[in-house]
């Protein structure tokens, strides 16, 4: 079977060789055009930004999540302490399920 890209059926061991990477032929082998973009942009952001730069950025972000604003609040949160897991956030909903009576 084949599409536009070529065979759909894998070529050899799953289409790889024994070391591992993918064989001549293999659709695959030519990787994800989406990603090396989004990987060359982030370079470029990486490249120019400087430690200065990010001091500037982070004294904005600070400035706007003091001054209220709940988006920035998150984002702070959540580069400084983590994003909550969704096992955190079902544990402390039942903790105050518990503490109001409401829980099981």
């Amino acid at each position: 079977m084949t599409d536009s890209r070529g065979p759909l059926e894998p070529v050899g061991n799953g289409g790889r060789g024994p070391d591992g990477k993918f064989l001549p032929g293999n659709r695959l082998a030519t990787g994800n055009p989406r990603n090396a973009k989004a990987q060359r942009l982030r370079g470029v952001l990486i490249e120019r930004l400087t430690v200065a730069g990010m001091r500037k950025v982070a004294d904005a972000l600070i400035r706007e999540a003091q001054g209220g604003d709940i988006q920035a609040i998150r984002e702070l949160l959540n580069r400084v302490c983590g994003r909550p897991s969704e096992t955190e956030t079902l544990e402390r909903l039942e903790a105050v399920e518990t503490k109001l009576g409401i829980g099981e």
